[in-house]
């Protein structure tokens, strides 16, 4: 009768273990311990349940020892009560666990989501790091685990930012770090120390502030550049604040109160206002309160207590919304007014210059300007003269009329002065003053004041007025002006007055050039007839003689018209040679090819290549040699062909039995040391009314068409050419006495050439 209650209770004991032990694999996450419990649980649980079914149903009479059942229950009971006493346990570990990870995931997710970089160092090393921190050096996270804090800070901070470290330092700091590629930024770093389980770790966050920090430089340099515009501008500028005291007054508008900066500043405007002027300036604020700038006029008060004009424009300033105050402009209406006044006098002076028909009526007229202009006593204008250099007064007024005409010498006296100089001069005691010329001229007058006129950076001369009180600064402004104006048209006028000279000079030089350019013509027609005649003479002989070879019955003849054929090609090339030599030198495609030669050095060298020469005809050839002679810079194959073509003349025009001597020779001529190479001959006499055109081009003198020579009547042009080139000339002087001698004169320009030695 015991063991069906036994068994009900077990099965329940059991059952209630399943449960227990189940809810243990859901807290635990299926530890095997309460899976095999649970399992061992229900299938005894089963045999309990079969049993007691068995039992109820009649169907089984089986033996079911009592005892084993009772121990069945007994530990079924014990499993349930350590359930249930370790089941609480487990789930307040579970909780904890699950608290400890949820609120790591908490922080996980903000520091991840921070806008700074984070990281936890420990003994100067980085031991944790979020991504942003990371990514902010350029690293991966695994890379800067364990890299020393050292090598992310930037030299020029490493110590200070260290020394932070080490102290605890706990606030805010800005700090200079190194990215991976080695770029610099700007950081501000928070960092807080703490301990666990005897370690000592610190935890630092870390934002870049590059930006910022170009952003707050780029507004402080914007501030500073728009204070000092405010500082720097001429008009008065002042800063008020709502209540209308005074934040910023800059340098003018103190200037204009008549206070300092540092004294104004800070004040109510009301100390600068006249009462009377009190409710203008209350209106205007009460429309700048509204939003609404406005333009009016009134009068200040000077420190002194004089009252000036100006004209104020006022703008209110706001601050997200709200009224701050107010900027306020104003401008000195006197000086605008002075200011016009200057320029209506420029304006006249300028209309009444322009009227006048030349220097004449210019100078009394600008004079009389500037007289009632400047309430003057005396006027003058000196100009200075080009030739002399001396000062001339070209006109005077008033107590100086007497001075036109005067002339000093130049340098002398207060015009002197300013024309030698180009600078303004005043003087407020001119009694006293050493430079005045005329003191007796002076009278009442004490003040003097001498501008330079000046046009197209030319002094021309001074102006200058003389009166009984001194001149202020706008005064001297205007004169100044008015100078300048008197200066060119001073200018203008001489330029009108000479234009009909350097007209007639033009139209001279003009004529002159005509004329040289139609000479030029007839030298050019005359050239082109010359060169086509001495053209077609030898081609038309080779012509006839070519037909003169190919007829049979001249067969006889063919080597003597071999013999003029290579005479007329020899006579065609020399002619073409020396046309294209000429050319060369009217081009001037040589002239700079010059090079230190002795002119011996190149007489011998052509008397060597023409000695044949001389001896087939029995002519003495002598080289006379002068070693005083230094070298010289020179073309050489320009001057070897002088040499040659002189020397082929020479020895062509000289008879059987004659000689020819060349020389050189450094001499004085037309004042200048120049070097003359002189080539000498006994033959004819040259005619005076040859001499004359030896030079020209094609031209052949009498005895050169009566020697039977050949020859084109361009090599003597040639060497005229040349010797033009260096800069020299040539000469011929031919008597019957003394022979003819053609030389030609170079320049020497090297005094420092050590004479040569032949």
């Amino acid at each position: 009768m015991y063991l069906i209650p036994i068994l009900v209770i077990s099965t329940v004991l059991q059952l209630l273990a399943v449960y227990l032990a189940v809810r243990l694999i859901r807290i635990t996450g299926g530890i095997k311990t309460w899976v095999t419990i649970a399992i061992g649980m229900a299938l005894m649980a089963l045999r309990q349940s079969l049993v007691l079914y068995q039992i109820a149903s009649g169907t089984s009479e089986a033996n079911i020892a009592l005892i084993s059942e009772v121990i069945a229950l007994v530990v079924s009971l014990v499993l349930v009560l350590a359930l249930a006493w370790i089941g609480p346990l487990f789930i307040n570990a579970t909780r904890a666990d699950r608290t400890f990870r949820e609120q790591e995931e908490r922080f996980r997710l903000l520091t991840e989501a921070a806008f700074e970089g984070i990281a936890i160092t420990e003994g100067g090393r980085f031991i944790e790091v979020t991504d942003q921190f990371s990514s902010l050096f350029g690293y991966q996270r695994a890379e800067l685990i364990g890299k020393q804090i050292a090598e992310t800070i930037a030299p020029e901070a490493l110590e200070d930012s260290l020394e932070k470290i080490r102290s605890g330092y706990d606030r805010p700091y800005d700090s200079v770090c190194i990215k991976r590629d080695g770029t610099r930024f700007q950081v501000e770093v928070c960092g807080k120390d703490y301990s666990h389980r005897d370690r000592e770790f610190r935890v630092t966050a870390i934002r870049d502030i590059s930006q910022r920090k170009l952003a707050a430089d780029e507004i402080n340099r914007l501030k500073e550049f728009n204070e000092n515009i405010l500082l720097n501008m001429f008009e008065g500028i002042v800063v008020e604040d709502r209540d209308g005291y005074f934040t910023l007054v800059n340098p003018s508008a103190a200037a204009l109160l008549g206070y300092k900066r540092e004294e104004i500043e800070g004040q109510h405007w009301t100390i600068t206002i006249p009462e009377d002027q009190h409710p203008i300036v209350e209106t205007a604020d009460r429309r700048r309160a509204a939003g609404d700038s406005d333009r009016y006029e009134l009068e200040i008060l000077h420190r002194d207590g004089q009252r000036i004009p100006v004209q104020v424009s006022g703008s209110p300033l706001f601050e997200n919304g709200d009224f701050m105050g107010t900027l306020a402009v104003f401008m000195d209406l006197t000086a605008r007014r002075k200011q016009e006044k200057e320029q209506d006098a420029i304006i006249a002076v300028s209309r009444a210059l322009r009227n006048a028909a030349d220097r004449e009526q210019m100078l009394p007229i600008l004079l009389d300007q500037m007289e009632n202009l400047l309430d003057a006593n005396g006027a003058a204008i000196a100009l200075r003269e080009p030739e002399s250099g001396e000062t001339v007064i070209a006109s005077a007024c008033s107590v100086w009329a007497e001075w036109k005409g005067g002339r000093l010498p130049a340098g002398v006296g207060v015009s002197g002065k300013v024309i030698a100089s180009g600078e303004l001069y005043t003087s407020e005691n001119i009694l006293s003053d050493p430079l005045f010329a005329r003191p007796e001229l002076l009278m009442e007058m004490r003040a003097l004041i001498c501008v330079p006129l000046i046009a197209h950076e030319e002094i021309l001369g001074a102006l200058l007025l003389g009166r009984k009180h001194p001149f202020d600064e706008s005064e001297i402004r205007i004169m100044t002006a008015i100078a300048d104006l008197a200066a060119n048209a001073i200018h203008r006028a001489t330029l009108m007055e000479t234009l009909e000279v350097r007209v007639r000079e033009r139209t001279q030089e003009l004529e002159e050039a005509n004329e040289q350019l139609k000479e030029l013509d007839r030298l050019k027609s005359s050239f082109v007839s010359n060169v086509s005649h001495e053209l077609r003479t030898p081609i038309t002989n080779v012509m006839l003689y070519l037909s003169l070879l190919q007829n049979p019955r001249k067969a006889n003849k063919r080597d003597a018209y071999m013999g003029v054929l290579q005479n007329e090609a020899e006579r065609l090339s020399t002619l073409i040679e020396d046309l294209l030599t000429l050319s060369r030198l009217d081009g001037d495609v040589e002239s700079e090819r010059k090079e230190l030669h002795v002119i011996d050095a190149l007489i011998a060298e052509v008397i060597d290549s023409q000695h044949a020469r001389a001896e087939t005809k029995n002519i003495l050839l002598q080289h006379e040699l002068n070693s005083e002679v230094p070298a010289i810079m020179v073309n050489r194959e320009q001057l070897i062909q002088v040499i040659t073509n002189l020397m082929g003349n020479a020895l062509s025009y000289t008879p059987s039995g004659g000689h020819v001597l060349l020389s050189s020779e450094y001499l004085i001529a037309r004042k200048e040391p120049h070097i003359s190479l002189r080539v000498y001959n006994n033959g004819p006499v040259i005619p005076p009314e040859d001499r004359a055109h030896l030079f020209e081009r094609f031209y052949r003198g009498e005895t050169g068409r009566n020697s039977g020579e050949p020859g084109t009547g361009l090599g003597l042009a040639i060497c005229k050419e040349i010797a033009e080139q260096h800069g020299g000339w040539i000469e011929v002087e031919s008597d019957a006495e003394l022979g003819t001698s053609f030389t030609i004169f170079i320049p020497f320009h090297d005094q420092a050439v050590t004479p040569a030695v032949n």
